[in-house]
């Protein structure tokens, strides 16, 4: 069945893990399109997903490459998701060890667990990061490739992707309207970044966030200071306060005053 998208509200819970997985919902018709062009290159028909006769789309999920990555682009809550949609998907061994998601999991939600090489020659191969140049030769000629690729800012992959026949579905570049915010990745790492720059203040801080009342006798507690109340200030606003401390924030645009 053809999948349909379904918005989400950015910010909800879950929002992280369906950035994922409404992009992955539509490769079909997006990898249909890419294969009914008529400059297919010298990759043949049979490398078009819409066009094998060995069962579904699968969906590969490896490891991310990009130098500290620690995000994998599916959770075991999104590949049942993914499965109910019809889809099979396919998570490279060890992909989410850094998210503490196990290879169990994955098995357990309806995903098979493979190599590198398997997840990299998938139909769709889903990245929260962009990958490397390198990564991009082991992309099967018509796959469809999901993740923040920085168009903009990496000619150099997108001109390996167009040489590869690869279609690149690139979040980061995604309108942020309402009918898009399932896809909206940039407010999702946004508020991940704002809650962790907090958690980093603390521990350059060394003290304790929280005023504190004992027999020894009485601290205040610490003011942060936020710079810039979008996504990631609102986050760190709210991380901050939930740790105790007094917090103070200013930003520019005056349509925020009344969120801070």
């Amino acid at each position: 069945p053809q999948p349909q998208h379904h918005a989400n509200t950015t910010g909800a819970p879950g929002t992280e893990d369906r950035a994922v997985e409404a992009p992955a919902a539509h490769a079909t018709s997006l990898t249909q399109h890419h294969c009914s062009r008529a400059s297919l290159g010298p990759w043949s028909a049979r490398d078009c997903p819409r066009n094998r006769d060995d069962g579904a789309m699968i969906i590969g999920v490896p490891t991310a490459t990009a130098p500290g990555a620690r995000t994998v682009a599916a959770t075991p809550q999104t590949v049942i998701a993914l499965r109910k949609l019809g889809y099979d998907v396919l998570v490279e061994s060890g992909a989410g060890a850094h998210a503490h998601l196990s290879d169990d999991a994955y098995r357990e939600a309806g995903a098979q667990v493979g190599s590198a090489t398997q997840a990299w020659g998938a139909d769709v191969v889903a990245l929260v990061s962009a990958p490397g140049l390198a990564d991009v030769a082991r992309l099967r000629r018509g796959a469809t490739l999901v993740g923040v690729l920085t168009p903009a800012q990496r000619p150099d992959l997108v001109a390996a992707l167009a040489e590869r026949g690869v279609t690149g579905l690139s979040l980061d570049a995604v309108p942020r309207i309402s009918r898009a915010q399932a896809l909206d990745v940039l407010s999702t790492q946004s508020n991940i970044a704002g809650y962790r720059a907090v958690i980093e203040a603390a521990e350059t801080y060394g003290g304790m966030f929280a005023g504190q009342v004992t027999a020894a006798g009485k601290t205040d507690p610490a003011t942060v200071f936020v710079i810039g109340a979008g996504v990631a200030g609102l986050a760190a606003i709210g991380a901050a306060g939930s740790l105790g401390a007094r917090v103070r924030a200013f930003d520019v645009r005056p349509e925020v005053a009344e969120q801070i």
